[in-house]
């Protein structure tokens, strides 16, 4: 009698745990503005070459309710497939657009039905450019299983924050979301002139005196300047050009501007005839970004992995603050 007690507690438990765990439904047909769907949301991870059609049935999905959208190196080399269900109460059918957060260049919605997927349309914004925009349908009395394939940009940057978006608010929405960021792309823009002013006052003394160095250091300028500018420009939007500058171009840039500033420098202080130390140094320093530019290109092209090129990424910017740091 008392094992039956104890077992019959047991299933009570682990029934109650069942529901306090379990996905709630996301009434569509409530929907006015836009909605943060990542709490009700489960998800799973797949590599990059995963056929998901084939690999759905057995795909074990995770929910937290407690996910903050923060996402490891190892999971952004992956892919992300999120599953939701939306219900529609209302008498007419209901269009919504689907936004998964930033710096997800891929997005493929399914129908799951009797544990199959069925592909629904590429519903894009008119324009084209926005690539993580995804419209659908619900119909009127619907309750729709919804399974998202999301291919992940390798970046820091990524987190997943899915929200569901009034059609009506979507312009304000995305007005919103590009002005998060205001304050740090003002000061983007003001270092970036200052740069530009850099650049012709280096340009103008190249031109006066035919010091070379000049030549180097406006180079320099012209880089950085343009990788602030365009960062702020492209900030937090979902195209194209910004998915390659957050990806690889923006560290490729910050990494040859700094190889003109180190040649600026050799030529500048004549370090080989006066300081040949000095000079070996910021030549180590120049192969140093060289392989490792080189290096993080191949990564990031020719393997799904994120952990190494960031490790890369990171190793380098620490030896250049070692190295300043020696030479203050």
């Amino acid at each position: 009698m008392r094992y039956r007690l104890i077992l019959h507690l047991l299933l009570l438990n682990c029934s109650l745990l069942q529901a306090q765990t379990s996905v709630p439904v996301i009434p569509v047909d409530t929907i006015r503005q836009a909605m943060e769907v990542r709490p009700y949301s489960e998800v799973a991870f797949i590599p990059r070459e995963t056929n998901l059609e084939s690999a759905f049935p057995g795909l074990l999905f995770r929910y937290d309710p407690e996910f903050n959208g923060k996402l490891t190196n190892e999971q952004v080399a992956q892919r992300l497939i999120m599953r939701i269900t939306l219900n529609n109460a209302s008498n007419s059918a209901r269009d919504l657009w689907i936004f998964p957060g930033f710096y997800f260049p891929e997005l493929r919605l399914f129908r799951e039905l009797n544990g199959k997927l069925i592909r629904l349309a590429d519903q894009k914004v008119n324009d084209h450019h926005h690539l993580s925009y995804r419209k659908l349908t619900i119909l009127s009395g619907d309750t729709v299983r919804l399974v998202a394939d999301l291919s992940m940009l390798k970046t820091y940057n990524n987190r997943f924050r899915p929200r569901i978006i009034d059609p009506v608010f979507l312009p304000s929405f995305m007005s919103e979301l590009r002005n998060t960021t205001r304050i740090s792309d003002i000061t983007s823009y003001i270092f970036s002139g200052l740069l530009l002013m850099m650049v012709l006052f280096s340009l103008a003394s190249y031109y006066q005196g035919g010091q070379k160095e000049f030549l180097y250091y406006s180079i320099y300028a012209l880089l950085l300047g343009g990788m602030l500018f365009t960062k702020a420009i492209f900030n937090y939007q979902d195209i194209a050009f910004n998915f390659l500058l957050e990806g690889s171009l923006d560290y490729i840039l910050q990494c040859f501007g700094i190889v003109f500033y180190l040649r600026f420098m050799q030529m500048f202080l004549d370090t080989r005839t006066r300081h040949p130390l000095l000079h070996r140094i910021y030549d180590l320093a120049v192969g140093l970004l060289f392989i490792s530019m080189l290096s993080y290109t191949i990564f990031d092209n020719f393997s799904s992995g994120f952990v190494i090129e960031n490790n890369i990424e990171n190793l380098t910017k620490v030896l250049l603050m070692a190295m300043v740091v020696v030479f203050l």
